[in-house]
């Protein structure tokens, strides 16, 4: 089976190599936060994978910029999200920033693209 369009690009895969490893790393959270915290971060990143896939697959230029926008702010809302899973004890400091400066690669992409497209 092919690829779809959003699956050769760069950021998407970015994102998704970024929800596997914090999908691992959450897994060892305490049972007690699994549908709190746990389940906030993971749907802050799986929603930049959604959004810059359907950023991808729209047609019209101000729906790409709307998801683009979308993923940026899930982007915002994972790094204070990762903030919080230190100050709370369940995240080593130096894994924090390490997703954190991934986090931030991915959010210079989105600049990137969004400048892109509006320009076009």
């Amino acid at each position: 089976m092919g690829l779809f369009n959003f699956e050769k690009v760069e950021l998407w895969k970015l994102a998704i190599e970024l929800a596997k490893e914090i999908a691992y790393i959450t897994a060892n959270f305490p049972v007690e936060v699994r549908y709190g915290l746990t389940g906030d971060i993971m749907r802050a990143v799986l929603s930049i994978t959604a959004n810059i896939k359907r950023a991808m697959n729209s047609e019209e230029k101000a729906d790409k910029l709307s998801f683009i926008n979308l993923a940026y702010q899930e982007v915002n809302q994972l790094t204070g999200l990762l903030n919080t899973a230190v100050e709370a004890g369940f995240l080593e400091v130096d894994t924090c920033q390490d997703l954190k400066a991934k986090s931030a690669e991915i959010s210079i992409q989105l600049t990137s693209l969004h400048i892109t497209i509006k320009e076009n």
